[in-house]
């Protein structure tokens, strides 16, 4: 998944939390509210997964700089 679609379901969570603070019907503010819940998890999952792809690159990368002997170029660059 990609950091577009990162960035859109963060702007559909910022509306819906706007939406969750509007003056509903009980079960249509419970559905609301479920709703937001999923998008939110679904949200920081999304974060916590982009993250350690990152760290993973960033990791084999520095693996990578150290075998061929440029490590002292790559913390230099850095």
């Amino acid at each position: 998944m990609g950091n577009n679609w990162y960035e859109i379901l963060g702007g559909v969570l910022i509306v819906l939390s706007s939406l969750v603070g509007e003056q509903m019907k009980r079960m249509w503010k419970v559905g609301f509210y479920a709703f937001f819940l999923v998008v939110a998890l679904v949200y920081t999952g999304i974060g916590i997964h982009m993250r350690r792809q990152a760290d993973s690159k960033e990791a084999v990368a520095h693996m990578s700089a150290s075998r061929n002997g440029t490590h002292e170029q790559h913390t230099q660059n850095v």
